[in-house]
């Protein structure tokens, strides 16, 4: 009996038919995700082998926890992480019904419930499809997400592609906006590479937008700044007032834990003044 292969992702899956099936963010793709940190054609999964490789995506390709550097053999039950997304693969018996072999898929960012990308509005809640946003981390913690978003950021702001960066910030200040209503979803480790990512933006485009987002995330984690995210953003003009508010929300909290971060931040304020 020839073997079948299917991909699991969240409560969506797909038979996989060959001879190969492309994964992606473009419509094109064989199986599309909407995701900013996968490329259009991130990678290709070869029925016959079964292998992935990577299409030389921005990010990579990793199963099971590992970057793969060239065709990968599949075994029922790996783990593959394409962005900031997770799918699983494995063989499907012969008695398992068959699903589709294509499609798209998006998460409800109302209620986190996963609904074809082609429908008008998720099926649980009825939010409509203008209300969505980055799809969300299946079974990951958020830090996994955020730190990737920070460094595709990073590396957009290193080739000055400063409005790709900045639609990407968009995007990952919407999703952290809305885990920080979620009691101890984000942890302050979470959220510190995007704020040294957008204090970076900052600097790049030199408006104070992002400062007083970057600055608020601090307050709403309950994170002292590090050295790194005062000395830039302290380099945008108009800065001074909004990292004098930090150091007054600072002086209400307690600092045991943070003591040499206050002082650092005392000195900041104490400088630009």
């Amino acid at each position: 009996m020839v073997n079948r292969y299917r991909l699991r992702f969240l409560l969506q899956e797909f038979d996989l038919i060959g001879p190969d099936v492309v994964l992606g963010r473009s419509p094109a793709c064989h199986i599309t995700i909407d995701d900013p940190l996968m490329s259009r054609r991130h990678a290709k999964i070869r029925v016959s082998g079964p292998t992935i490789e990577d299409l030389g995506s921005r990010n990579g390709v990793r199963v099971n926890g590992e970057l793969i550097s060239g065709p990968t053999v599949l075994e029922t039950g790996a783990r593959i992480r394409l962005g900031s997304q997770e799918l699983v693969f494995y063989v499907v018996s012969g008695e398992e019904r068959s699903v589709r072999m294509t499609g798209a898929m998006t998460v409800c960012v109302r209620c986190d419930t996963p609904f074809p990308d082609a429908a008008p509005s998720c099926r649980h809640c009825g939010a409509p499809r203008e209300e969505e946003t980055m799809t969300g981390v299946a079974e990951e913690p958020a830090a996994f997400a955020y730190s990737l978003i920070s460094e595709v950021v990073e590396r957009a702001l290193s080739r000055a592609k400063v409005a790709e960066a900045d639609r990407l910030m968009q995007r990952a200040a919407s999703e952290l906006a809305r885990d920080t209503r979620v009691e101890g979803k984000v942890l302050p480790t979470d959220a510190q590479p995007l704020c040294l990512a957008a204090a970076k933006l900052a600097v790049a485009q030199g408006t104070l937008g992002w400062v007083r987002w970057s600055l608020s995330v601090h307050r709403a984690v309950n994170m002292l700044p590090s050295d790194e995210f005062l000395s830039l953003v302290t380099m945008v003009s108009g800065s001074a007032p909004h990292v004098a508010e930090l150091l007054a929300w600072a002086e209400e909290r307690d600092n045991a834990g943070d003591t040499e971060r206050f002082r650092r931040l005392q000195q900041a304020v104490h400088a630009l003044r």
